[in-house]
């Protein structure tokens, strides 16, 4: 058996340790017959427990008890002065003590504990057998149990189901100090009374080892003794504090303690080695690592199987995604690689657009277009569409719906991305030899059927775009305009009304109006003076022409103002000006000169506004003639050069035939014009000619 205290080894038949003294306690088996012949032998003992002193649990559990005749004897282990324990072996003839520390008296109440002592009735090596008592100490019942114990726990029997009580609490120096006898003799003499169980504890303390801690343990060590409580339990210690407690009560000390630094060596190495592995195996810094020297190393599966491993450790990293897919690709693993950048790409997040770019771009390696275009079409993100709309064909768009126009329709086509538009007008399919659009369709009066395909830099043609139009041309209708034809003696402006969505053009020279070429009308015009010939058109915005009107007028002002005269006063004026260098109103510096043409006449208000032109009377056909009119000729003043080119300056002159004064004009942006300044007289009045002195002297 081990002790539970010390870990000694300790024989099958020893009740006793040899080394601490603990008293193994054992319970036999129940056996009625024997049980009833205790219960007979008790109730033939009669003792007046009246005059006993009652037992404390100490000195019970230290080994007191009561015979049947009330004798008091003490069956505990003895210890001398020191609280060494008093064997067989030893060779000791000084005062005996109880494991409580209280003296052994000589008396008749201790006799049994004194011949305990004088006998030396402990033997180590055999153990305390029952053999060992003689046999008239023991009464029927006590041999007995003797004999219980000896038939249930023999020799070989190495189990033990009793409780195991608490152990003295003994005081003990190690076994390695050596008791100086002097020191005891010293005290003795002094008169101290070295029976005193406290004397020797101060005696122990003072030659006792210091004491070391171990706080590994939940007993408190105290040289070499473990001193049990009451909360610890022996049957459940554990293998390493059994081996602690054989290697501190065993003479080879420094061997178990070698012993246990190289144990502890080699699970620190076996922790650390075991931590490694298991970091190494659950770090994905570490995998991913491997995998990136494996690359550089160029060993390329082994990249992969590292960097798969970092992956399943950490699956959130898509930067190591990417660059597992960049492995798959060039290990020719073309499919896994494909679904690593998809994985990305349904995540959604910052990375959906480079996963997307890293797609398109495997597919725009393989020329594969259409696929290009059918993932982007699935895409739902706008941003990352818009991006790559250039990989898109997607059908042309027209700036016109299909429908019905009374208009002339610029229908023009347009697509998201950068391509060619090919497109046909008679119904047909188009094709990549249809015709290119570059320019606006101009869409006239019938019914036309527009298809268009789109095909983008990349070669993917879209689906085909149809649209369908019918065009209904409305042609404006003649003009009327507010001054019959006739013969006039003051001047009307000839005035019309622009039909909507139309613009009215003129010629005076007899040709017929057309857009962009003739003189546009936007208000009245001053009638000429003599005779001229109108035509007027209405043309719509698609170049449509109404039917024209032709108007003829004369018109003849009776006035006494010499137009030749005030041609001459305009060259003088000039001249005074100087903006000609002479009469003949040549410009400084070059041959070209100005003249002066008196084309038309307008009738002025009191404020200096054209007076509009009536309408005849639509059941006479007559004018009713304006009232005091104001009459006033129109010049125009042009530049000739050499080669006879004639142009207009945009300088214009009044001259009222009433007074003969000038006037600026204003031109509005139409053709009517309004009076502007009076330009005094002294500005066109010749200076008068230069008397010589001679002559002037003579007069």
């Amino acid at each position: 058996m081990i002790c539970p205290v010390c870990g000694a080894e300790v024989g099958e038949s020893k009740l006793l340790c040899p080394e601490c003294g603990h008293e193994f306690r054992f319970i036999p088996d129940f056996e009625p017959e024997v049980e009833n012949q205790i219960s007979d032998t008790l109730s033939e003992i009669s003792i007046d427990d009246e005059d006993l002193e009652e037992l404390t649990p100490e000195e019970i559990e230290a080994g007191y008890y009561y015979d049947e005749d009330g004798n008091l004897f003490y069956d505990g282990p003895v210890f001398d002065a020191d609280g060494y324990e008093v064997r067989d072996d030893d060779d000791y003839n000084g005062p005996l003590f109880d494991a409580l520390g209280n003296p052994i008296d000589d008396s008749e109440d201790m006799d049994e504990a004194g011949a305990q002592a004088s006998e030396q009735e402990y033997p180590v090596d055999d153990g305390y057998l029952v053999e060992d008592y003689p046999d008239d100490q023991l009464d029927n019942a006590d041999q007995e149990s003797q004999d219980g114990y000896r038939e249930e726990f023999g020799p070989d029997d190495e189990e033990y189901a009793g409780d195991y009580d608490e152990i003295p609490d003994e005081k003990s120096l190690p076994e390695e100090e050596e008791y100086y006898e002097e020191e005891y003799d010293d005290i003795e003499s002094e008169g101290g009374d070295t029976a005193d169980f406290g004397k020797r504890e101060e005696l122990a303390a003072e030659y006792a080892e210091p004491e070391e801690e171990y706080s590994e343990f939940d007993e408190e060590y105290e040289g070499d003794d473990f001193y049990d409580d009451d909360s610890y339990d022996y049957d459940d210690d554990d293998i390493f504090h059994q081996f602690f407690l054989a290697a501190t009560k065993s003479r080879f000390k420094k061997l178990y303690a070698c012993l246990f630094l190289i144990v502890m060596l080699l699970l620190a190495g076996l922790v650390y080695f075991v931590s490694v592995r298991v970091y190494r195996s659950s770090s994905y810094e570490y995998q991913a690592g491997l995998a990136e020297q494996a690359y550089l190393e160029g060993d390329l599966d082994g990249a992969i199987d590292y960097m798969e491993k970092a992956l399943t450790l950490s699956s959130g990293d898509d930067e190591m995604k990417f660059k597992l897919a960049q492995y798959y690709f060039e290990a020719f693993d073309d499919e896994k690689a494909l679904l690593m950048l998809w994985e990305i790409a349904y995540e959604k997040n910052e990375n959906q657009e480079r996963a997307y770019r890293e797609i398109i771009s495997y597919y725009e390696k393989q020329s594969d277009f259409p696929m290009i275009e059918s993932i982007l079409e699935a895409c739902d993100n706008e941003t990352i569409v818009n991006n790559f709309r250039d990989y898109l064909a997607n059908p042309p768009e027209f700036s016109y719906a299909s429908g019905e126009y009374d208009d002339v329709i610029s229908l023009t086509l347009s697509a998201g991305s950068n391509g060619s538009i090919y497109y046909t007008t008679d119904g047909h399919e188009p094709t990549l030899q249809s015709t290119l659009y570059t320019s606006p369709i101009q869409l006239n009066l019938g019914s036309h059927e527009i298809n268009a395909i789109f095909v983008n830099n990349y070669g993917v043609v879209s689906e085909v775009a149809k649209a369908t139009y019918r065009i209904y041309i409305r042609v404006p209708d003649a003009l009327a305009i507010s001054v019959p034809d006739g013969e006039y003696t003051v001047p009307m402006l000839i005035e019309t009304e622009v039909p909507q969505f139309c613009t009215v053009y003129y010629t005076t020279d007899g040709t017929p109006p057309t857009m962009g070429e003739s003189n546009e009308y936007s208000e009245g015009i001053p009638m000429p003076l003599g005779h001229s010939h109108f035509i007027f058109a209405a043309i719509s915005q698609e170049g449509i022409s109404g039917d024209v009107t032709e108007c003829d007028f004369d018109l003849t002002i009776d006035s006494e103002l010499d137009l030749q005269t005030v041609i001459a006063a305009f060259k003088q004026y000039n001249l005074n000006m100087g903006r000609t260098a002479d009469i003949e109103g040549h410009l400084p510096g070059n041959l070209t000169r100005y003249t002066y043409v008196i084309d038309s006449a307008i009738n002025l208000d009191e404020n200096g506004k054209a007076v509009s032109g009536n309408m005849a009377d639509p059941e006479t056909g007559e004018l009713e003639e304006p009232k005091d009119p104001h009459i006033y000729y129109i010049i125009t003043e042009y530049t000739v050069d050499t080669s006879g080119l004639t142009m207009k300056t945009g300088n214009y002159y009044m001259v009222s035939i009433e007074d003969g004064f000038i006037y600026k004009a204003v031109k509005n942006e139409g053709e009517v014009i309004q009076r502007g300044e009076l330009i005094p007289p002294e500005a066109y009045v010749a200076p008068p000619p230069i008397v010589p002195e001679d002559n002037a002297a003579g007069n």
